[in-house]
């Protein structure tokens, strides 16, 4: 009666340890045998301790299919010796194809049961491991003989047991899918995964979720937990699983975590987030690459809403009308620059340009920017500058396409506009000299080039500062005639030559060989005039010296009144002129 009251009072413990939550208990599973290799052996004395193939009998056991620590590995055979001849009886197990040695006994006539508890796999001394388990085999030999014949031992029950401590699943969190918008309801998609079943059966699994995060993992209680929503699934053991959620709010973060449930508790996974879809946002960039008929159209993904997002480009010539878009291209994420290079574009239109962008959830539109097609004309090129106290010479190459050059100047700044400023020069000519300038004076100069009505869409810039002086600032309206310079020791002023045939290729040359123009027109000056003087002289049929000599004299100063020369150089010309007139006499 005593006995049998303990039992009941054990019994009614166990249950309670079951029912309340974390304690953890031994359990066991039983693995069977497998295979159809017999259960008899005849056993040989081998002698000298050396296994005969006949005298053992190996068996492969089902596999360990327990989550739990493994606390020992136990292995039960029963035999019988048929012969009133003492026999010997051996339990093994084989890992690797190496035998670890159980138990043994000696016995005749009789049946004996065998049974070796190893508390660590014996090939690794650590603790076993399910693998272990599965890959081991587990049998018994058998020696003794007498009058020669060897003995038979039957063997009847075999088993492994593994006992094992149960606890709490093992769960990983994992992330969402990418969430969606169907049907007008936002949803997301949650992953699990249960590593361990903790020894006993998952009944329960299943998801907490909400839009405050929970960073303390919450302890074996039931949920939602510190959550406020969650949802709860009959257990599928050992493996992934998953949840759709719906109903979530647009563009909304949600925390969640995933959980699971056996006879030891509840146990969380590490809590993971996402966030519900939303409309996808997009800016309009500046468009690049213009020229007269194609163009850059730039953007950038401000936000894809949570997915990848279609983009394309609308496009007219009126504000708010767009008669034209790029095809759209999808695979966008937030941060990425979509462009599209368009042609085909009229020359000199203004167009009115917007961005789209498109999710699951809606389209949405960029701002509206807008930009001009090139006319086609270039600007000038190379451009300079030669000032002096009031005036200065500007020299330029015709920029590509262009029949006319126009060039402001302004004080302080750059002009800011074509009609920013005081017109310099307006025509087709590559060279002019803008007078009636202020002395000491900074100046800024912006030339465009321009055919029929259309300017190049660029410019070209320079700036230079007059010669200080005491002239006294006056508008170009109220000069006619520049100021006289004093002949004689002027500084020479090739621009006064602008309006010669020949102009521009003197220049042309002199740039070519990277000869200052100023040191070109006066050498060519000089040479002009012994030249003339030669002539001269040489066409007179006396050979009259005076004659020649006024002949170099009038081209010296016919020179120094277009600047080309200072007057001084009259001497030296003029002995210059002489001394070759005089060589040339001679011979």
């Amino acid at each position: 009666m005593r006995k049998l009251l303990y039992l009941l009072i054990n019994c009614i413990l166990i249950v309670t340890v079951v029912a309340i939550p974390y304690p953890s208990y031994a359990a066991t599973q039983t693995l069977t045998r497998t295979g159809g290799d017999g259960t008899t052996i005849s056993a040989v004395d081998v002698g000298e301790g050396v296994y005969s193939a006949g005298g053992l009998l190996m068996w492969e056991f089902s596999a360990y299919t327990g989550g739990a620590t493994i606390s020992s590995v136990q292995f039960v055979v029963t035999g019988f010796n048929n012969c009133f001849y003492n026999g010997t009886m051996s339990s093994y197990c084989r890992i690797g194809g190496v035998l670890y040695t159980g138990t043994s006994t000696t016995t005749r006539f009789a049946g004996v049961s065998l049974a070796k508890i190893w508390n660590t796999n014996p090939a690794t001394g650590l603790a076993w491991t399910a693998a272990d388990i599965s890959s081991a085999d587990f049998g018994c030999y058998g020696s003794g003989i007498h009058n020669g014949e060897g003995l038979v031992i039957a063997f009847s029950d075999t088993s492994v047991i593994v006992t094992y401590i149960l606890a709490t699943p093992s769960i990983t969190t994992n992330d969402a899918d990418e969430p969606t918008y169907s049907g007008g309801s936002y949803n997301a998609t949650v992953n699990a995964d249960i590593t361990s079943d903790g020894g006993a059966t998952v009944d329960l699994e299943g998801f907490v979720w909400g839009t405050t995060s929970n960073s303390t993992n919450p302890l074996n209680i039931p949920p939602p937990a510190t959550y406020t929503t969650n949802n709860t699934m009959a257990g599928s053991g050992v493996g992934a699983f998953e949840y759709n959620i719906g109903g979530l709010t647009k563009g909304t973060t949600y925390y969640y975590r995933a959980y699971a449930h056996n006879s030891q508790g509840w146990v969380y996974g590490d809590e993971k987030s996402f966030t519900a879809l939303n409309d996808p946002s997009i800016t309009t960039s500046a468009v690049s690459q213009i020229t007269s008929s194609t163009a850059r159209l730039n953007s950038l993904v401000s936000s894809d809403g949570g997915q990848e997002c279609g983009v394309r480009f609308l496009r007219g010539t009126a504000t708010g009308v767009y008669t034209s878009n790029t095809t759209l291209v999808s695979g966008y994420e937030t941060g990425e620059l979509p462009y599209a290079d368009i042609s085909g574009l009229a020359v000199a239109t203004t167009y009115y340009v917007r961005a789209e962008i498109t999710n699951d959830v809606s389209t949405q539109l960029g701002a509206e920017i807008t930009f001009t097609t090139d006319s086609g004309v270039s600007a000038p090129t190379n451009l300079k500058s030669i000032p002096s106290a009031t005036s200065v010479s500007l020299t330029w190459t015709k920029g590509t396409g262009s029949n006319k050059t126009l060039i402001l100047l302004k004080k302080g700044s750059y002009p800011t506009s074509k009609t920013d400023g005081t017109q310099a020069y307006f025509d087709t000519k590559s060279s002019t000299v803008k007078t009636g300038l202020t002395s000491g004076t900074t100046y800024y100069v912006m030339a465009w080039g321009e055919t029929s009505g259309l300017y190049s869409t660029a410019n070209t810039t320079t700036m230079f500062t007059t010669v200080a002086g005491s002239s006294t600032d006056t508008t170009v309206a109220e000069i006619d005639t520049p100021p006289s310079n004093d002949l004689w020791f002027q500084s020479p002023d090739y621009t006064n030559m602008q309006y010669m045939p020949f102009y521009e290729i003197v220049n042309f040359m002199l740039d070519s060989f990277e000869i200052p123009k100023s040191t070109g027109w006066y050498m060519l000056a000089l040479l002009i005039s012994v030249t003339i003087g030669i002539v001269f002289y040489s066409s007179l049929g006396n050979h009259n010296l005076f004659l020649s000599i006024m002949a170099v004299g009038v081209v010296i100063i016919g020179m120094s009144v277009l600047k080309l020369v200072p007057l001084w150089n009259i001497v030296p010309f003029a002995i210059i002129a002489v001394v070759g007139i005089f060589v040339g006499e001679r011979r």
